[in-house]
């Protein structure tokens, strides 16, 4: 079971390694458009040219009082999200020439 573990793990980081790559190599194409992701948003649908959560409620809406209920991770969640994800790419770079 163990086995399955870290090759789970290897996979994980390797897929977390891509996932960075891909996202500057968009960065970059959009700044060489002149654009950001909220423009690419707009355009896709995915959101309207309104502007944040509190802009709408206080703009538009004309909310009095604006209470923000989003959940915050604790400084544990945050060292082992940031663990998880360094243990990940350093056993994606020891291993990478093995998984090409």
């Amino acid at each position: 079971m163990l086995v399955y573990w870290y090759k789970f793990t290897i996979l994980i980081g390797y897929v977390m390694a891509q996932t960075r790559e891909l996202i500057k190599t968009l960065k970059t194409a959009l700044k060489a458009q002149g654009k950001t992701y909220a423009d690419v948003a707009v355009e896709l649908g995915l959101t309207d040219a309104l502007g944040s959560v509190a802009y709408v409620a206080r703009e538009v809406v004309q909310a009095e009082k604006i209470v923000n209920y989003s959940r915050r991770e604790n400084l544990a969640e945050r060292l082992v999200r940031r663990f998880g994800a360094t243990l990940g790419d350093a056993l994606v770079q020891g291993l990478s020439p093995s998984l090409q």
